[in-house]
């Protein structure tokens, strides 16, 4: 037992290891094992009863046929006389049935042993059994069973295969049962038809579990070779769109790179060229003699504002060069620029996150997306402090925007802007490099921006 506990992970490990048909297999075997044992078992034991009794009842029919000629049998009687027992004995011993009756009983209602084959037996008194209560309902009984004939007469002992017939005696006018006769005769006929009977059961009961066990094994076979397939062509698909989701991944990305070169080279043109431009056509207002003029006042205002704007559009446009920074480095250069172009005084923290290397998508989403935050803490929290917090991990960059200001609804974020530069841009900048925001605010609670890229491509 012990060691069967033992094997028993070692069967859950193969078993874990197996297809679906070897599992239904190896647990169908037990189950049907079973069943079939409790099946044959069950039909064997019926079968038996049933030849039994054919056995009894043509036993039954045999004795009876001579029962006209015992007419003291067909009259209840608490005595037999002793030329009645003699007649009972001539029946059975030196009649037609000596061959075959090895002993008898004759039964009175109350348990009384009227007449035997065993003298030492009649006028005792025995425990009725349910094979001579069956006979008093008036319904033959059969048992068959080995006995000693030593425990019935005085002679060797030798065990016998025998059956035991219980014979109710009816009364000729009323038709009750007035007496019992109970006789043993020898089965080895019985004994044979037994065996073939026992034998027949167990071939048709393993035949039919065999075929049946066989047909469901194969029909299941066939489902989990489909199941096989499938699964097989189910990963190669995985595989496939894995693929094709990591090149739509860098396809993004590069574009993503290179639409901020783009802006990067139209704010470097509008700093240098039409800031220049206005610039030059300031000048040229002066020396034109029109520097008092309210018109020139006018239209030198103009072009201070227009030279505002547009400094602030080419900051905004503008990308520092970010290739030879780190992901610290990278945030901490937003962190800066932030503060250089607003006069703010964003506060930035990542201690304890030694430098490493990353791709340049990665390095310009922290940058955008910090810088963009940033820029909302500004136009819309009325922060007092604002804290930019960098961590990293083996598999994560997460920087962390926290500010005091008026706060938002998270779910309906007031941030959203219609050319897609507010939380919804910056979870569309995240996406296609597998990064996450997550936004906690309460109206007048402040404001908490979380975002993470993973360090996909990145090197210590």
């Amino acid at each position: 037992m012990a060691m069967l506990f033992n094997m028993l992970p070692r069967f859950k490990h193969v078993l874990s290891q197996s297809t679906l048909s070897m599992r239904f297999f190896a647990f169908g075997f037990f189950v049907m094992l079973g069943a079939a044992l409790i099946l044959g078992s069950w039909a064997s034991k019926r079968i038996e009863a049933g030849v039994t009794d054919n056995y009894g009842a043509a036993a039954a029919l045999y004795f009876e046929s001579l029962i006209p000629q015992l007419t003291f049998l067909q009259t209840t009687s608490e005595s037999f006389s002793e030329d009645d027992k003699d007649e009972l004995r001539r029946v059975f011993i030196d009649g037609a049935l000596q061959a075959q009756v090895v002993t008898y009983k004759v039964w009175a209602r109350d348990g009384t042993v009227l007449a035997s084959f065993d003298p030492l037996l009649e006028d005792r008194k025995f425990q009725i059994s349910a094979a001579l209560a069956q006979a008093w309902q008036g319904h033959v009984a059969a048992e068959y069973e080995v006995i000693k004939l030593r425990d019935l007469a005085d002679v060797a002992s030798i065990e016998l295969p025998l059956l035991g017939v219980y014979v109710p005696i009816r009364n000729i006018a009323n038709g009750e049962v007035v007496t019992v006769i109970e006789f043993y005769r020898r089965a080895e006929d019985l004994l044979d038809d037994l065996v073939q009977a026992r034998r027949q059961t167990w071939y048709m009961v393993s035949a039919v579990f065999l075929v049946s066990g066989l047909l469901l094994f194969g029909i299941v076979h066939a489902g989990s070779r489909l199941i096989e397939r499938q699964h097989n062509d189910l990963l190669q698909q995985l595989d496939k769109n894995q693929d094709l989701k990591e090149r739509v991944a860098a396809a993004a990305a590069r574009s993503t790179s290179q639409a901020d070169r783009v802006m990067q080279r139209i704010g470097l043109d509008l700093h240098d060229g039409v800031a220049q431009h206005l610039s030059l056509l300031a000048l040229r207002l002066e020396g034109a003699g029109l520097k008092d003029t309210e018109d020139a006042a006018t239209i030198q205002d103009a072009l201070a504002n227009a030279m505002t704007e547009l400094r602030a559009i080419s900051r905004g446009l503008a990308l520092p060069d970010i290739d030879a920074l780190t992901p610290v480095e990278t945030v901490s250069r937003a962190v800066s620029d932030h503060n250089k172009a607003f006069g703010a005084d964003a506060k930035f923290d990542a201690r304890d996150n030694p430098p490493i290397q990353a791709e340049a998508p990665t390095k310009l989403a922290l940058y955008r997306v910090t810088q963009e935050l940033l820029a909302n803490t500004h136009k819309h929290a009325k922060a007092a402090m604002v804290t930019v917090t960098y961590q990293q991990s083996a598999t994560e960059v997460t920087v962390t925007v926290s500010d005091d200001g008026v706060g938002f609804v998270a779910d309906n974020p007031i941030l959203q802007e219609v050319s897609g530069q507010g939380l919804f841009g910056i979870r569309d900048r995240l996406l296609p490099l597998g990064g996450r925001l997550e936004v906690q605010s309460q109206p007048e609670h402040g404001a908490t921006a979380v975002f993470s890229l993973p360090q996909g491509g990145a090197r210590s």
